[in-house]
């Protein structure tokens, strides 16, 4: 599993550009796509206006500040969204599929009922907006954890090249759509689930 200090050390390296092109190697290239997954995750996490920073950072200060999620802040995060929005007149009883948009705001996708009153009520508190995106990122880097570990159990029992980069080329293709998912949230039961672990589960992966 992608541990909170491999998601960090991962985040960590968003301070440099990534790159363009990847050349095929072992697990090093696979941390080069990850690293490019936290760039993506980390700037979409960014906090907007106020309020103290749940979803990026920079240098040493994302090892020392507590940036991932705990299993029990995302339970009590679907479990507070849910309260939120019953007490706003919004019926929960089904699916409510929420996203982080380029600008960092946090909407329910259009068509939901009460996107408008979804959509405000995000606007209106920066801070849980901002706890909302921790729990995002946390979830997205997961899922792509279990990409990662599937990607060096594949990538060592290729036996040549050939196959080796057909293993790498699988599995970038994988990352990015696990990254593109993963801007998508959906609440139901009072959970939170995001889309990166949805894709991911449907691969039926091998994990170490």
């Amino acid at each position: 599993m992608f541990d909170a200090v491999t998601a960090a050390k991962a985040s960590q390296a968003t301070t440099s550009t990534a790159a363009t092109s990847i050349t095929p190697a072992g697990s090093g290239a696979f941390a080069r796509l990850l690293d490019q997954s936290a760039a993506s995750e980390t700037s979409a996490a960014k906090p907007v206006s106020g309020g103290r920073i749940a979803g990026a950072a920079s240098g040493v200060d994302l090892l020392g500040t507590p940036l991932l999620a705990t299993p029990q802040e995302v339970a009590q995060l679907g479990s507070d969204l849910t309260a939120r929005l019953q007490a706003a007149g919004i019926d929960t009883g089904g699916a409510i599929q929420l996203e982080c948009g380029h600008d960092g705001h946090v909407r329910a996708k259009d068509g939901t009922p009460g996107k408008e009153k979804i959509d405000a009520m995000f606007a209106s508190d920066p801070e849980f907006e901002n706890q909302y995106r921790k729990v995002q990122s946390t979830l997205s880097l997961n899922a792509l954890g279990q990409i990662s570990e599937s990607y060096v159990s594949d990538y060592q029992a290729a036996g040549n090249d050939g196959d080796r980069a057909a293993v790498w080329s699988r599995y970038r293709g994988l990352t990015e759509r696990a990254m593109a998912a993963g801007g998508t949230m959906t609440l139901s039961g009072g959970s939170l689930v995001s889309g990166a672990a949805t894709f991911v589960a449907g691969l039926h992966l091998k994990t170490v």
